[in-house]
């Protein structure tokens, strides 16, 4: 016995007699609502007579389960055979099952005729909304046992109650966005208008969403296995395609009060381009599109100031700042305008785009004035990716220099995650930890594997002192992806406190490998004086510092800070044995005797330094300062 599972029966699209995929996600929804287990099996070893069975089996722990055996290429002819093998087993139908299928049933049906009566304004997308509609109106009064042409959605007179209307819409948005957006913000406007702006705005989305297949009964298949679930991505890939599309057409540039859509003359670049595809010659195509890509960088450069934080469509256009994101969102944005393939690359701390000419090169496009020195340069480890088929998949490899794993994504996905990401962050570093977790569920419900949401969940748990939990997330970041070396140096940071002394050191080795700059050699030297290993501590200094001197010095302000005070002092002595008008040194081993309660001792190591320095004003100046403090102190 064997679980269904599309991806072997991908022949049902060409074979017309066989059930396809849409009319079977539905069969095994119903076989679920039932309590019935299916068994595939191979038509040629089966005889007619055993080919459809239904049958009592005893499962561990489970009494009576019913188990249908079916041909893995399922013939529409053999549904009556089903129907009457279930009916001479069961009976009549359990009444409350039945009326979830029916209500299921329904729901298909009218989600199709909601997309056909608001589908005149889609211009993008408009085969696929057509063909969808037509798939899930079929699909749902077959389900129904109700009678239907292939032409019936355009030859009756279709109608959805208010009451059906309002339980798509919901579907649709979401209850939260649909109280915010539809009852609260809309409620005096058309609501007609809306839903056709919202459907026109998301299969404009499916239409240049590269990883979304075009096979529109694969897209009815789609839709049918979310219906039972809030249909998460594509909600609030509405939500930023919004955003994104408002951004592109109205936020003004810094220089002119005209957006970059209207700078860069999109409409008269989209026909220049068209013309160039239409003449055939690849090389051409590629050098303008790559043209275009390096115009487009250089504008979003000059007139949007960059600040960290700036990633949101709204606080774009409200400062008219952006980061490394908001830069990328737009280019993102321009890039799709000129139908020019893109991807989101991101890592732990960076985004930017890649973009691929027509023939095939791909490019990194770093959108903030730091890009580095890879800019427009060719990826050859991305020349040869479908993107149509393996954007999906969402790509990882290392890119050295960036020090670190970066992930490919298609834009609308990558973009999303990012933001919800960031925002995150925002939240945790507000300590409204709460929100903060909620994004990051909705993150990991998108996209269960996104390392980054691990780590920050991890970062959450270990703020609120719930450390076994945090451990776990920052692990999880680990597994999932290995180059992960901040959650290494998260980890290395508990087992530190922890004073787990062996792991710390290995996280902390780890982190270093996979990004060097991620991590100094200062708190690896931290790591070693903690556990009283000095030499060790100092060679990882001098690594951090270069200068013999001020290795000695670092080490003793780590012992400072872990409380050894005298050894503190003796390798600031050694420091000085070095050069002995290293001031700082001195003033330091004056504050260990402060904090040691050791006035007397400090008192008379100022009064030696004064001497040494009697011919330095700035250095007699700090010490008759520190003298006077000393004093106060011991007076009260």
């Amino acid at each position: 016995m064997e679980n269904y599972d599309h991806r072997k029966h991908e022949s049902w699209f060409i074979d017309s007699e066989r059930v396809d995929d849409e009319f079977m996600t539905i069969l095994l929804w119903w076989c679920e609502i039932n309590c019935i287990v299916v068994n595939f099996v191979n038509r040629k070893e089966r005889s007619s007579d055993d080919l459809i069975t239904l049958n009592i089996e005893n499962f561990e722990n489970v009494d009576k389960v019913y188990v249908l055996t079916i041909p893995n290429d399922l013939r529409y002819e053999e549904l009556k055979i089903i129907e009457q093998v279930i009916k001479k087993s069961f009976g009549s139908l359990n009444e409350k099952n039945e009326s979830k299928i029916l209500s299921f049933a329904k729901f298909v049906e009218n989600l199709g005729i909601y997309i056909h009566i608001h589908s005149d304004q889609i211009t993008e997308g408009n085969e696929i909304a057509s063909n969808i509609a037509n798939n899930l109106y079929k699909y749902g009064r077959l389900l129904q046992g109700k009678s239907f042409s292939n032409n019936s959605l355009y030859a009756e007179d279709l109608y959805l109650s208010s009451e059906e209307l309002e339980e798509i819409d919901k579907y649709l948005l979401g209850s939260t966005n649909y109280n915010k957006r539809i009852n609260k913000e809309y409620l005096n406007h058309n609501l007609t208008n809306i839903r056709k702006r919202y459907l026109r705005l998301w299969f404009y989305t499916l239409s240049r969403n590269k990883t979304y297949p075009f096979n529109s009964n694969q897209l009815t298949q789609k839709l049918l296995q979310n219906l039972s679930q809030k249909p998460t991505l594509i909600m609030y890939s509405l939500i930023l395609n919004l955003g994104m599309k408002f951004l592109l057409m109205y936020l003004p540039t810094n220089e002119e009060m005209r957006s970059l859509y209207q700078i860069l003359d999109i409409e008269a670049r989209k026909l220049e381009i068209q013309n160039l595809r239409n003449g055939g010659n690849i090389s051409i195509i590629s050098e303008a599109e790559y043209k275009f890509a390096q115009m487009i960088q250089k504008y979003i450069v000059n007139n949007y100031n960059y600040e960290k934080e700036q990633f949101n469509p709204t606080d774009i256009y409200i400062k008219k700042t952006i980061n490394c994101v908001g830069a990328s969102l737009l280019g993102i944005s321009l890039l799709q305008e000129l139908d020019i393939d893109c991807l989101l690359i991101h890592s732990e701390d960076h985004a930017a785009i890649v973009f691929f000419t027509s023939d095939g090169t791909a490019y990194l496009m770093d959108l903030t004035p730091y890009g580095n020195n890879m800019n427009f340069r060719p990826l050859p480890l991305l020349r040869e990716i479908d993107i149509k088929t393996n954007l999906s998949n969402n790509q990882t490899l290392y890119i050295p220099e960036w020090g670190t794993n970066v992930t490919l994504r298609s834009p609308e996905e990558g973009l999303l995650l990012v933001i919800l990401n960031n925002n995150s962050v925002i939240f945790y570093r507000k300590q409204k930890y709460n929100i903060a977790i909620k994004l990051l569920e909705i993150i990991l419900n998108i996209d269960p594997n996104y390392s980054n949401a691990y780590f920050m969940l991890g970062c959450v748990y270990n703020d609120q002192a719930n450390i076994n939990n945090a451990i776990e997330n920052f692990q999880k970041a680990i597994s999932i992806n290995p180059f992960h070396y901040k959650s290494y140096i998260e980890l290395g940071k508990i087992y530190l406190i922890n004073k787990d002394y062996d792991k710390a050191i290995e996280a902390f080795e780890h982190a270093k490998q996979i990004n060097p700059r991620g991590i100094s050699y200062t708190q690896i030297a931290e790591l070693y004086a903690a556990m009283g290993n000095y030499d060790e501590a100092l060679n990882f200094c001098r690594k951090e510092v270069g200068d013999e001197a001020e290795s000695y010095h670092m080490l003793a302000m780590i012992l400072k800070d872990q409380q050894k005070y005298n050894e503190a002092i003796d390798y600031l002595n050694k420091s000085l044995s070095i050069n002995k008008y290293y001031f700082i040194a001195h003033i330091d081993i004056i504050y260990i005797y402060m904090e040691m309660n050791r006035y007397d001792l400090a008192l008379q190591y100022i009064n030696e330094t004064l001497e040494k320095f009697k011919n330095d004003e700035e250095a007699t100046s700090i010490l008759n300062c520190i003298l006077e403090e000393i004093q106060f102190k011991l007076q009260n």
